[in-house]
């Protein structure tokens, strides 16, 4: 029988709707699971140790890039048993949000290769923002599970009120190419589809990493950034730059930006190098049709 060491989020989104456990799930598939508890950071580091056969993140995309990120580089597989909010790595894997089937995934033991894209000393599995769709982020983390209207409303009006204290940025490939603006948004492969609620990716094998630069300077450029965000038609709006390459540098008039890193927030030194970094870890997926 196929042991597994398991990495939980208790705070995730999914386990604040009642998830079902990872060890009834895992056993149910025939995998025999250790749970490890406390704070996650101590989690992922005992995990690093352990001995058994199969690492398991049952968490948020946060808590699943962590994970990946610590046991980059060895030999063992990594399954995801999705309980976040958004489970942006999940979907982009084609890896099913139902916890049953992810669990079945997992016992069938596919594995195929997953790349990162590294920002300063963090790899990053989907995505990392600069600006303002960072400091949203950092808020809402700080009121998960307490999102109500009003807080949302306060958040809005925050951003807007806000909007002209992030840093003009730039990013400058190796080939000499560059991008400007306060608001970036860099993916490991390419934009496929509508950037909101949730950005959807494509050619996450290709082995580069694509930027957007976003200017949004009052509530209308917001307003339209957003709703071309939606209908797909975001690199289109005229003051959006793409860039696609495989090593960059991000720098900043300030020592420190906040970025947010598969929905972590990060206080990132610059200049940081960002660069993509191929096969970073296995991913325990479903079989290649």
């Amino acid at each position: 029988m196929p042991t597994a060491i398991v990495i939980v989020n208790k705070a995730s989104g999914g386990h604040n709707a009642g998830a079902e456990s990872a060890a009834a799930l895992l056993s149910d598939v025939g995998i025999k699971a250790r749970v490890l508890t406390g704070p996650v950071r101590d989690q992922i580091r005992k995990s690093r140790r352990a001995a058994e056969d199969l690492v398991v993140v049952d968490g948020g995309d946060g808590t699943i890039s962590a994970a990946i990120a610590a046991h980059a580089g060895t030999d063992r597989p990594v399954g995801i048993l999705p309980a976040g909010t958004m489970n942006l790595l999940a979907s982009d894997n084609h890896l099913p949000i139902d916890r049953r089937a992810a669990a079945a995934v997992i016992a069938a033991g596919h594995v195929k290769p997953l790349h990162a894209g590294r920002m300063g000393n963090r790899l990053f599995l989907h995505s990392a923002f600069t600006g303002l769709p960072a400091r949203i982020g950092m808020h809402r983390e700080n009121f998960r599970g307490r999102m109500g209207l009003f807080t949302k409303a306060r958040l809005a009006v925050h951003a807007l009120s806000t909007l002209r204290r992030d840093p003009t940025l730039s990013l400058t490939s190796e080939e000499g190419a560059a991008l400007t603006g306060p608001t970036f948004v860099v993916a490991v492969g390419g934009f496929g589809g509508p950037m909101l609620p949730t950005p959807e990716r494509t050619d996450i094998a290709s082995g580069q990493l694509t930027a957007l630069a976003l200017k949004a300077e009052d509530a209308a450029d917001l307003a339209r950034l957003a709703v071309r965000g939606v209908f797909s038609t975001l690199a289109d709006d005229a003051s959006v730059e793409t860039l696609t390459f495989t090593n960059a540098a991000l720098r900043a008039p300030r020592s420190h930006v906040y970025a947010m890193m598969d929905g972590e927030s990060v206080l990132l030194r610059v200049p940081a190098p960002i660069a993509i970094v191929p096969d970073a870890a296995w991913l325990l997926a479903p079989a290649a049709p």
